[in-house]
């Protein structure tokens, strides 16, 4: 497996919603690649840092209508 995939794989992986076995080829990859090592760990930590920071943000009540709104007038044509 290559750096480039790993990354990518990793960015996803960081969005909280993928998560993938340390096994396989992945795995393999991170114990033999010091640099995607250590980019795990920094996306593992800005990820931590974000969710702390939209957990403190308070939301608008009407957030949930808005963004319903917007997803459903992107399918729309003028």
């Amino acid at each position: 497996m290559r750096c480039r995939t790993v990354r990518r794989i990793l960015i996803m992986e960081s969005g909280g919603g993928y998560v993938l076995p340390r096994r396989g080829p992945f795995g393999r990859h991170l114990e033999r690649c010091p640099c995607c090592r250590e980019e795990a760990a920094l996306l593992r930590k800005e990820a931590r840092v974000l969710r702390r920071a939209l957990a403190e943000m308070p939301l608008r009540p009407d957030f949930t209508r808005r963004v319903m709104e917007a997803i459903r007038g992107r399918g729309r044509r003028p």
